[in-house]
């Protein structure tokens, strides 16, 4: 991995001549200076370039036409919170189906090994 801004050769060189703490101390200083420069060098591109005041209002006013379209031709669903997720109406009925499948599955399995149970009881 190459970090822009420390030189292997040289940081190699100081390391050996000197004692393990100060060249971990110096490696922490020279991987936070070669972070920040690779920040300021991601900052400067047009890609990560921040964004203005209006320009961000703009968006999110694009954003709020999107919601109310779709809300005035009934393609939303309302989203319910619990607890820490959001379901609709839909995912909940299929997670709901999803956990009797299971529950019902896992009564089977216990009828089945109390069945198992009680004829290896009367045979004994």
């Amino acid at each position: 991995m190459a970090i822009t801004g420390v030189g292997a050769y040289e940081f190699q060189n100081s390391a050996k001549s000197r004692s393990n703490k100060a060249s971990y101390a110096d490696f922490g200083k020279e991987l936070s200076a070669a972070a920040e420069g690779a920040e300021c060098a991601k900052k400067n591109t047009a890609e990560n370039r921040l964004l203005s005041t209006e320009e961000i209002l703009q968006m999110i006013g694009e954003r709020k036409s999107e919601i109310l379209e779709k809300v005035k031709k009934g393609e939303t669903e309302p989203v319910i919170q619990i607890g820490g997720q959001a379901y609709t109406e839909k995912q909940w009925k299929r997670m709901l189906e999803s956990f009797d499948d299971s529950e019902e599955e896992i009564k089977n399995m216990i009828r089945e090994a109390l069945e198992k149970y009680k004829k290896a009881q009367k045979e004994e």
